[in-house]
C-alpha cells in the first residue's frame, strides 16, 4: 500500500482490513473484490468474475500455529479457548466489520 500511495504502483491487491481506511478517506479507489461474491462492506464494487475473469477467486487466511511437538492437551486447551472467544458476539461483530469470518473447524494432523 505504501508503494501505491507513493505512486510507484498503478494498482495493488490488499486485504479489506488494510484497504478500508484508505477507501474511506478517498486516497484509493476499489476496482474489484477478488472473492467469488461481493463484500457486504463494499456492495457496489463488482467481483473480479463480474468483470470478466470468472475463474479467479482469492481469499486469504490468518492462522494460529504451534510447534509440531506441542502436546495434544495443550493444543486442545488452546483450541477450546480460541473457539470460545471466536463465538463471542462482540468478536463476531468485529470480524464482520472487517469483512472477516472465523473458521472454527480444524483437523488434528
Amino acid at each position: 500500500m505504501g508503494d501505491l500511495m507513493a505512486g510507484r504502483l498503478d494498482v495493488a491487491s490488499t486485504t479489506m482490513l488494510a484497504a478500508m481506511p484508505l477507501l474511506k478517506s478517498g486516497k484509493v479507489r476499489a476496482l474489484a473484490v477478488l472473492n467469488d461474491k461481493r463484500s457486504s462492506l463494499l456492495p457496489d464494487i463488482p467481483t473480479i468474475a463480474e468483470q470478466g475473469i470468472p475463474e479467479y477467486n482469492y481469499s486469504s487466511w490468518f492462522g494460529i500455529v504451534a510447534p509440531g511437538e506441542t502436546p495434544s492437551a495443550v493444543v486442545n486447551r488452546l483450541n477450546e479457548g480460541l473457539v470460545k472467544v471466536a463465538r463471542m458476539p462482540g468478536i463476531i461483530t468485529r470480524f464482520a466489520q472487517d469483512s472477516s469470518t472465523a473458521w472454527l473447524d480444524w483437523q488434528k494432523s
